[in-house]
């Protein structure tokens, strides 16, 4: 462990063989020790470097995140300080959250709803344009290897998981890609998205200039927002949640101050967690 005040090992949460010996112990660190913590403290700083950063974590900043933490493979806002607050609005009124922990592959080329479809728990082979399912990736032993979206854009299937599920995801899909016509694309450095929830987020998407369609649950709905093209997604939930879909740096700078202002519009409880 690492004494966040000044840097330096904490002798308090270590083994005691990791330590000299007498009167002076908590003074003097083996050679043993401190090779194990410069090893456990590289380990950490490979895994950090190697962690994705989401959209809004670039940002947290300046939307007021009190702590950065891990979440389903990437680094993001951990607490905005008041957790209770944040739950209340979006229980009462509307949030945006961050969704930059969601890794989003491309399967393209003529076989790849066939392909996909033998592989996973849910319909992908009659699945229309512009709907999304949810399933479970298996093993040909059937054994749950992760789980997904699928969405159908026409031309190709963008698949939808967690950060910490890509890796294994696309090694499998790798390996089972033998004499089929299909083309993998992890997209996830040029697409990010955020979460729009709450009994006030079809107010708050109009206040933030998002047009609205009467969609159904996983359903998508490409649009522009303030010149930036995006896509429009209705959560699988009962109520109104949504994701939007951005590529654009300009556009993921620029939604934090846009949901703050429309939500303002929208008269909902104002925290800065969910700028709500």
């Amino acid at each position: 462990m690492i004494d966040g005040a000044c840097g330096r090992p904490s002798g308090k949460e270590l083994p005691a063989e990791f330590l000299g010996s007498g009167s002076g112990r908590d003074a003097r660190w083996t050679a043993a020790g401190t090779a194990a913590l410069l090893f456990d403290a590289f380990a950490i700083i490979e895994t950090r470097l190697r962690m994705p950063i989401t959209a809004l974590q670039v940002h947290a900043p300046a939307v007021g995140a009190a702590r950065v933490g891990e979440y389903r493979g990437a680094a993001t806002a951990a607490s905005f300080g008041d957790p209770q607050a944040e739950f209340c609005a979006l229980r009462d009124g509307c949030g945006a959250y961050d969704l930059g922990f969601r890794s989003k592959i491309t399967l393209t080329g003529s076989d790849r709803a066939r392909w996909l479809n033998g592989m996973v728990t849910n319909n992908i082979r009659d699945l229309d344009a512009g709907r999304g399912v949810y399933a479970f990736l298996l093993n040909p032993q059937g054994h749950i290897l992760g789980d997904l979206f699928a969405y159908n854009r026409g031309e190709s299937i963008v698949v939808d998981t967690d950060c910490s599920q890509a890796e294994k995801i696309l090694a499998t899909f790798d390996h089972y890609i033998i004499m089929d016509d299909v083309e993998v694309t992890n997209v996830s450095e040029q697409l990010t998205a955020l979460g729009v929830s709450g009994p006030s987020s079809r107010d708050v998407l109009q206040a933030a200039g998002i047009a609205v369609g009467d969609l159904l649950p996983l359903q998508l709905q490409d649009l522009a927002w303030h010149g930036v093209s995006c896509t429009l997604v209705r959560g699988d939930a009962e109520n109104d949640s949504f994701e939007i879909w951005l590529g654009c740096p300009a556009g993921r700078r620029g939604c934090c101050g846009r949901f703050g202002s429309a939500g303002d519009a929208a008269h909902c409880p104002r925290h800065p967690a969910v700028w709500s």
